[in-house]
């Protein structure tokens, strides 16, 4: 994508540098709104994370222990409890969704515009007869092309978005000190003399 976005940058220019100029400032202008949106979307990934992990470990819990819960007919409870737990995840789900699809198509929408914005200059130009109808049609299909390289690129956003969510998890997990440790004058433990036996 990013060599695409070069080459049909550069062939823009060659065609018609005003309305390639137009269309160079517009993209990094559809990229602020996944700058905008990225941070507050990768904390509601990591909070929907969190709370995916409470769930998991809910459900294995209830079914390792399914003879207790029987046996004590705990089952509408676990089952109201569980029930609170899936209306707590929902709309911190529907949030993150909604974050992570928005910023996949802010970039869209900014290509829209622009699109539309070199289609009225370039409309224009040739009407002024400073720009064949020609070199307009070739600058518009590769203005296409280049949004399409720009697409690929955002839709990416997302999925990076999780994963760093995802990535956070793991490093706390990775970055958790044990609760036994040595005291700061503890000795190397010697070589035991013999072997230790269980016996009866």
């Amino acid at each position: 994508s990013t060599l695409g976005i070069i080459a049909a940058g550069a062939i823009l220019f060659a065609i018609e540098w005003r309305m390639a100029l137009l269309a160079c400032i517009g993209i990094p202008l559809c990229l602020v709104g996944p700058r905008l949106i990225g941070p507050k979307a990768q904390r509601l990934d990591y909070e929907m994370k969190v709370k995916q992990a409470a769930i998991a470990s809910t459900i294995q819990e209830n079914v390792a222990a399914q003879p207790v819960v029987k046996a004590f007919g705990l089952e509408r409870l676990l089952l109201d409890r569980f029930t609170a737990q899936m209306a707590d995840y929902l709309p911190v789900s529907r949030r993150a969704n909604f974050l992570a699809y928005l910023m996949e198509r802010t970039p869209n929408l900014g290509v829209i515009a622009f699109n539309l914005m070199v289609i009225v200059a370039g409309a224009y130009l040739a009407f002024e007869g400073r720009l064949p109808i020609g070199s307009l049609v070739a600058f518009q299909g590769l203005f296409l092309n280049l949004s399409q390289s720009v697409y690929g690129l955002t839709c990416m956003i997302p999925h990076f978005v999780r994963a760093t969510a995802g990535m956070q998890r793991i490093d706390e997990l990775l970055s958790q000190q044990p609760e036994v440790t040595d005291s700061p004058d503890a000795r190397p433990l010697a070589p035991l003399e013999r072997a230790i036996e269980f016996s009866d």
